[in-house]
């Protein structure tokens, strides 16, 4: 099927072929670092699926091979089963602490961990936007707002759409018209 291609567009079939049939062997026609970015994919894949630790450490990449521990860890403490699935219980604690986190919006809960865990840790909660209000944690520490709370100032106005419509998302009403938001919006 991809004889009749050559050089990227070779590999990339090859890849493709691969990766569609979980099959590393159709990758043993490409050589060096093609092959790894053929295999690697395919024993990310049966190692997630077989909640397989060893096998993610046969993975060459660096990327790979780490979202697929963490993949594990994290499926292992979600269900509570980390000896079954082989998993150090500390890494097991940390991984189910560090979701706490991430879940809660607190960069506190982070300091439970130890300080690679707490360094990953902040920097997945300081990227997270768990209010759904399109600001990261971040940006809301900056702002000043509630990163738990989509309308910090309660006019029904979203703290990430404040934004573009040039209101403070600290105070319902930012011009001093006696108005919210949201009706000085709809009186005008």
């Amino acid at each position: 099927m991809c004889d009749d291609l050559s050089g990227e567009s070779y590999a990339s079939c090859v890849r493709l072929l691969a990766d569609r049939n979980k099959d590393m062997r159709v990758c043993e026609s490409l050589s060096g670092d093609e092959r790894v970015a053929c295999e690697d994919p395919i024993r990310f894949s049966l190692a997630v699926e077989d909640g397989n630790l060893k096998a993610c450490e046969a993975i060459e990449s660096e990327h790979y091979r780490g979202s697929c521990l963490n993949r594990i860890r994290a499926q292992a403490a979600l269900e509570g089963a980390c000896r079954q699935f082989g998993v150090d219980e500390r890494d097991c604690k940390e991984t189910a602490v560090a979701d706490q986190a991430l879940e809660e919006g607190s960069i506190e809960r982070c300091d439970e961990l130890s300080e690679n865990g707490r360094l990953e840790c902040r920097l997945r909660v300081r990227e997270s936007d768990r209010d759904h209000d399109r600001l990261t944690y971040d940006e809301e520490v900056a702002l000043e707002t509630d990163p738990r709370n989509p309308d910090t100032d309660g006019d029904r106005l979203g703290d990430g759409d404040e934004g573009t419509v040039n209101t403070d998302p600290r105070n319902p009403d930012t011009d001093g018209d006696g108005l919210g938001v949201e009706e000085g919006a709809t009186a005008q």
